[in-house]
């Protein structure tokens, strides 16, 4: 149907942003928010969408195009969802739609955007997906509700898809999981094992690395919390990952992004250091900072005092958690809503060395500028300094008291640095005979005294060959125990294996009771995935699976090549008592599929062929398409059912399709050994 919207500008990149202009588009939408709050949810409303076509209104020739539909997947179901989470649909809107969008990276070949108040998150998504989500929709909305809204899981708040000049965008709305206002320094994606846990090289150079399990340990990383939020933490993490667990997902993790309060606190001092004290204004929330609107989410912030560094509003980051190791950093320096002009904070190391090496610096910065420097408060690296004034001073005279502070604590940092670097080079170590009944043992020797220096151009005595190959032997020796320990460790529960168990096939070792639970959910190898016994599904034991080809009807990609055509046929029946309503018919069907002739496509025919034998291609429950209940649906191993039209039609092409579907299959212990 034509509807003359009413107006909502709903700021998205369109299809043609990837061409040559890179332009932006806008569109307007109808509100499909008219229709009055349901009671309760019905079955149909998970099958429900709302669609409208908009034709020749506004239009701009190079911002806005003249056609296009926009369609809103389960509007009911997602208005609920909105509701669980506490997000009001206007403020829901306006996040979405006051200005355009953040663009944050490209996704897996999607687009992945932030809203202008960085507080949802837009991820273009294949239709594939969009199946998907309302194959798991009721399970995740039933969990919500059960849970009341507190989940460590993505909070999904809307589904839409939006079609420009006979292309479709897929668009999948959810709450940004990290902070709209707090920087992310370290990011780690966390899945509880070593296997293949580290990142690449190639990851680690850019700017804000997605490091792995073994970095987190090999950094020594640890996160402090309280009691309190840690029960609160890991209740949310047991539930979740038993609503995982029932709907058989095996591939997720754990996202954890950490927000040096410190790195931040110094960030603000550099920023103020470069404003002018005299005209300096009080430190206010203005419009538009941290990525914040009068309107929309974020603007809850607008009517609260602002937060200092570290802080957080939990209404809006619902996942941040703090740190009890800096919260009294935190507590101090959120006082007045941001950095204090009379406090700085140091790094323990570098005021013990100041207080200990050059006391008499200290004291003739304290009389120059007429002020104490006490120290307010600590966490176990840091000292939180407190500049107080013996007599009136300025707020001017405070700003060059603190300034000259922080210049010599920088001071004092290149000094520290320096003597470490001396140090390290007035000792080093060599391989000495203690006696002759004793082999090679490790001695450190001191070759200057305190105050000597060595000439230029001389080696350091005693610093030969001989002295790096001990160190290296001593590197060897700690890296072949930890090659030990880690043969011993279980790479499910990561602790030491007990009553150990090793797979007959690929001879990895895990803790009895480890690898039993693991295999009762997944027939397959934690580490490298090789499945163990055959698994058989409930497709209905009367279907029948038909191959021909034809050398004249050519894929696209595949123009070299002929077409396999697969037909699968399924008379009507009734389940059994391994379908969701045994003793109930099911209607015949006929499914047909395509695969290029190429020796790509016959091996992934050979796998389709075991599948199909052991009855996975297909199962019985709800269609996605029609709604229809007790009728032969696909189950999870992709099928290309066109010959055209991309992935969006299930049609090529589609470059990657052929390996992702060898994947899936071997997902289900399809493979060609």
């Amino acid at each position: 149907m034509e509807v003359q919207p009413v107006p909502m500008c709903f700021h998205f990149h369109s299809a043609h942003v990837m061409s040559r202009k890179n332009t932006v588009s806008t569109m307007v939408v109808n509100e499909l928010n008219q229709v009055p709050i349901p009671v309760m949810l019905l079955p149909d409303d998970f099958k429900a969408n709302s669609k409208i076509k908009v034709t020749n209104h506004l239009f701009n020739r190079e911002n806005l195009p003249s056609h296009f539909k926009f369609k809103d997947y389960c509007p009911q179901v997602f208005r609920n969802l909105r509701e669980r989470f506490e997000i009001d649909d206007q403020d829901y809107q306006a996040s979405l739609t006051r200005s355009s969008p953040y663009s944050e990276s490209e996704a897996h070949g999607g687009r992945f955007l932030l809203s202008y108040d960085k507080t949802l998150a837009v991820k273009e998504i294949s239709s594939d997906d969009v199946a998907n989500m309302h194959s798991i929709l009721s399970d995740y909305h039933q969990h919500i509700v059960k849970c009341h809204g507190s989940t460590l899981l993505p909070q999904f708040l809307g589904m839409y898809r939006l079609s420009v000049e006979n292309e479709d965008s897929y668009m999948l709305v959810m709450r940004n999981m990290f902070s709209h206002r707090l920087t992310v320094h370290r990011k780690y994606d966390l899945k509880g094992s070593l296997v293949s846990r580290e990142a690449s090289d190639k990851e680690k150079v850019k700017e804000l690395p997605t490091l792995k399990d073994m970095d987190f340990l090999n950094m020594s990383q640890k996160v402090y919390v309280d009691e309190e939020q840690k029960k609160a933490f890991m209740e949310k993490l047991k539930r979740d990952v038993e609503f995982l667990i029932q709907l058989k997902m095996m591939d997720y993790s754990l996202l954890l992004g950490i927000n040096d309060v410190h790195r931040c606190e110094q960030e603000d001092e550099e920023e103020m250091d470069e404003e002018d004290p005299e005209n300096e204004a009080p430190a206010l929330l203005n419009v538009g900072s941290y990525g914040t609107s009068p309107d929309g989410i974020a603007g809850y912030l607008n009517s609260h005092k602002p937060l200092g560094p570290g802080e957080f509003e939990p209404l809006i980051d619902v996942y941040a958690v703090k740190s009890s190791d800096i919260s009294f950093v935190l507590s101090r320096m959120a006082a007045c809503g941001g950095t204090q002009k009379n406090k700085v904070t140091v790094n323990k190391s570098i005021w013990d060395f100041l207080s200990k090496e050059a006391p008499s610096k200290l004291d003739q910065l304290s009389e120059e500028n007429k002020v104490r420097i006490l120290i307010d408060g600590e966490t176990p690296e840091i000292y939180v300094l407190r500049l107080s004034p013996e007599n009136h001073i300025t707020p001017n005279g405070l700003h060059v008291a603190r300034k000259a502070l922080k210049t010599l604590l920088k001071e004092t940092e290149k000094e520290l640095k320096k003597s470490h670097k001396q140090h390290q080079l007035t000792s080093c170590m060599t391989y000495g005979d203690k006696n002759n009944d004793h082999g090679g043992e490790l001695h450190i020797r001191n070759v200057y005294s305190r105050g000597q220096h060595s000439t230029s151009g001389r080696g350091i005595p005693g610093c030969s060959g001989g002295a790096s190959s001990s160190h290296g032997g001593s590197r060897d020796h700690r890296r072949d125990e930890a090659e030990d320990d880690r043969e011993n460790q279980c790479p499910i529960c990561l602790g030491e294996i007990q009553n150990i168990k090793t797979l007959e096939k690929c001879q990895h070792s895990f803790c009895e009771d480890c690898i039993t639970r693991a295999l009762q959910v997944k027939k397959a190898c934690p580490m490298c995935g090789r499945f163990y016994g055959q698994l058989v599904g409930n497709q209905p034991e009367n279907g029948r699976m038909l191959v021909s080809k034809d050398s004249g009807l050519l894929l696209p990609s595949y123009e070299k090549y002929g077409t396999i055509i697969i037909q699968y046929v399924f008379p009507p029946g009734i389940q059994g008592a391994e379908h969701p309503n045994p003793g109930v018919r099911y209607p015949g069907t006929t499914r047909v599929a395509y695969l290029p002739d190429c020796p790509e496509g016959n091996k992934v025919l050979t796998l389709f062929k075991k599948a199909f034998d052991q009855r996975l291609t297909f199962t019985i429950g709800t269609s996605m398409t029609t709604g229809r209940p007790n009728v032969i649906t696909w189950n999870d191993i992709h099928h290309k059912t066109n010959c055209t039209g991309g992935p969006q039609l299930f049609g090529y092409p589609d470059p990657t399709y052929l390996l992702r579907v060898q994947e899936e299959l071997r997902a289900k212990g399809i493979t060609a050994d």
